[in-house]
């Protein structure tokens, strides 16, 4: 059966509440009521001691000591008395009213040890007294015993009282207790229990759950946060997932239609012989773009999962700009589309191969998404020991909702392929992985309508970074 904290916690209160009544009634009890005993006993003992050294042989008599009384005895009162015996227990004199002559069974070992005993003094009385002793010498000899009783039931009452202070401080204790559990179970066991409901529910799957509320500025609050986030998070990966699943599947299904569609025509004659090379060439190109699509993913796995090997050296990078511009010279040509680039000299110090598929990546989309009869502005420029590359185009421009998720894998701003019928959505996110891979920068400024400019950061192949790693050969991988 499974323990609940909450109740181990009580029932660990409970143990405590009781353990600490039965230590207080009975451990204690017994401790308290010897301390009062010995205080009270000492205390008497101490007096029998001041009475005996006044007593003398001459005063061993009835007559005399009846006289001295008044000067021997200061400290009896209605609940104690005194006694003086010879040491046969012959009574000379005492305080209350008797008949005796002599103590029957008289026997001073009780005492010895110890200044007093808690007796019926010899059968006298006829329930317990506290009896204290000190004995008469005179010449180092001993000639009578003084005898100081008190009520033992004054020292029961005494103990009594303070037991009952001790169980009014208990109370007070256990009630401040009572206060520390309403606070534990006010602000540790309710949240942990919210705490371990939102755990089930994102142990099952059900990342919107949302209902986990824990305001204090403490570490269960900090534990809260985290997670709801992680479930946000993990909320956003199945979503991620659905969608990605959803992309792929359309990017890989279109191509596949086709190539399948094409080939079964041209088997069964719907497409006569004449036209098959027309049509073989398509089915080349769309197999080119599965190929495309293939590679990128695999690039993109390899990046993602760790960091990739790169190779840093100078170079010029207006060189690589120049021969992506002249690439895409013929497709550009069709569209009436020019580039407004001043070609210039900029030694950068990164992976070469890699800093060109940046540029092919965003020159392709910028071609992508600008209209006919445009011109797409490509500028180099240095701020400090880095280089900036700034790619714009004139055109459609990227929304303020879509502009966060260009990033993300698959993500395509139009999500009914208008523009974009040819594109994977994974050419940012690599272009994404290689920046962070240098340990650079990237940002995207874009209004809709207007256009959309990319601009990455490198370092100068002379700035004290590069240097530096030059130096010192330190390898070049970043997570």
């Amino acid at each position: 059966m499974r323990r609940s904290v909450f109740w181990s916690f009580i029932a660990g209160y409970l143990f405590f509440a009781v353990m600490g009544f039965l230590v207080i009634t009975f451990n204690t009890f017994d401790s308290v009521s010897k301390s009062i005993l010995d205080t009270h006993g000492n205390s008497g003992a101490n007096y029998a001691s001041v009475v005996a050294k006044r007593i003398t042989p001459e005063l061993m008599q009835d007559s005399r000591l009846q006289e001295q009384s008044n000067l021997l005895l200061s400290y009896d009162d209605n609940t104690s008395s005194t006694w003086i015996t010879d040491i046969y227990g012959n009574v000379f004199f005492s305080t209350v009213p008797h008949s005796l002559k002599t103590l029957t069974k008289f026997n001073t070992t009780v005492f010895e040890n110890q200044r007093y005993n808690v007796g019926t003094f010899y059968g006298f009385y006829n329930s317990n007294v506290l009896v204290s002793y000190s004995p008469i010498e005179y010449d180092n000899d001993t000639i009578g015993y003084v005898f100081y009783i008190t009520s033992y039931s004054n020292v029961l009452l005494e103990t009594r009282e303070i037991i009952n202070l001790l169980y009014v401080a208990y109370a007070i204790i256990i009630f401040i207790s009572m206060i520390l559990l309403f606070i534990f179970l006010l602000y540790v066991y309710l949240p942990l229990k919210e705490l371990r409901k939102a755990a089930f529910e994102y142990a099952k799957g059900n990342f919107s759950y949302d209902k986990l509320n824990i305001p204090s500025n403490d570490e269960l609050g900090d534990l809260a946060s985290s997670l709801l986030y992680m479930s946000h998070e993990l909320n956003e990966a199945e979503e991620y997932q659905k969608k990605f699943i959803s992309n792929i599947s359309h990017d890989f299904r279109s191509p596949l239609t086709s190539i399948k569609g094409y080939i079964q025509a041209m088997l069964d004659g719907t497409i006569p012989p004449e036209l098959h090379d027309k049509y073989l060439t398509i089915v080349l190109s769309e197999s080119e773009r599965l190929e495309r699509l293939t590679s990128g993913l695999i690039d993109l796995n390899s990046m993602s999962t760790k960091a990739p090997g790169l190779i840093f050296e100078d170079f010029d990078i207006d060189i690589i700009i120049n021969s992506i511009i002249n690439t895409f010279h013929g497709r550009c040509e069709k569209r009436h589309i020019t580039f407004d680039y001043t070609y210039g000299s900029h030694f950068v110090f990164a992976d070469r191969g890699k800093i060109e598929q940046i540029l092919y990546n965003l020159i392709d989309n910028a071609i992508k998404f600008s209209s006919d009869d445009s011109s797409i502005a490509i500028n180099v420029y240095h701020k400090g020991e880095k280089y900036y590359c700034s790619i714009k185009d004139s055109g459609t421009g990227i929304s303020k909702k879509d502009l966060n998720k260009i990033w993300d894998r698959f993500y395509k701003t139009d999500s009914s392929r208008g523009k974009d019928k040819t594109g994977s959505g994974i050419g940012l996110s690599i272009v994404r992985e290689i920046i962070n891979a240098h340990n650079q920068t990237i940002d995207v400024i874009s209004t809709e309508g207007v256009g959309t400019e990319f601009i990455f950061s490198l370092l100068k192949s002379n700035s004290k970074e590069a240097k530096y790693r030059k130096t010192n050969n330190i390898e070049q991988k970043y997570t």
